[in-house]
């Protein structure tokens, strides 16, 4: 064995330590992946269960928003409902006294006509009674030309039955 093989021995130490160096430097750095890939997993699972926990806590709170959406939901209807039930009634309202103001227009009108009529009719009697006291003064007037009349007639009888008395009847002597 010579220098050559020796030359070469050493060449192979060399080349053999060199790779021993490079496995056990390919070993830390395998160990220090497997390190990594078991942070890294258990980043991962810390991490799902976090969206685990957030997916369900969205799911709680979407569940919760639908509650509250089918609550809202209803208390719309049942407003919906007292609107549509309050403007029933105001038509009914409506309706009624559209037709009490007709009703009372119309009695309006009739009163209206009966207080012309009766206007009429007062200025027809108030007519009527002037004419009636215009005849009373006339009649009063010709009745006390008439007693007068009378009273007259009634003197012109006494005088001449004074005139008659005096004269008593004589035969005439001649």
């Amino acid at each position: 064995m010579s220098a050559l093989s020796s030359t070469i021995l050493q060449q192979a130490r060399t080349g053999l330590t060199s790779a021993l160096r490079e496995v056990r430097s390919c070993r830390a750095a395998r160990q220090q992946c497997n390190n990594e890939l078991e942070v890294c997993r258990a980043g991962t699972l810390a991490e799902d269960k976090r969206h685990l926990s957030d997916d369900q806590h969205l799911q709680t709170e979407a569940q919760h928003c639908l509650v509250q959406l089918q609550h809202t939901r209803e208390q719309l209807q049942a407003r919906t409902q007292e609107l549509a039930d309050e403007k029933g009634r105001a038509e009914t309202i409506t309706n009624a006294a559209q037709k009490q103001l007709a009703t009372a227009r119309s009695r309006l009108q009739q009163a209206t006509s009966a207080e012309a009529a009766c206007k009429t009719q007062l200025e027809q009697t108030a007519s009527a009674e002037a004419q009636q006291q215009q005849v009373q003064a006339q009649l009063g007037v010709l009745r006390r030309k008439l007693e007068q009349k009378e009273q007259l007639e009634d003197a012109i009888e006494g005088k001449h039955s004074k005139l008659t008395e005096v004269q008593p009847c004589v035969p005439d002597s001649h």
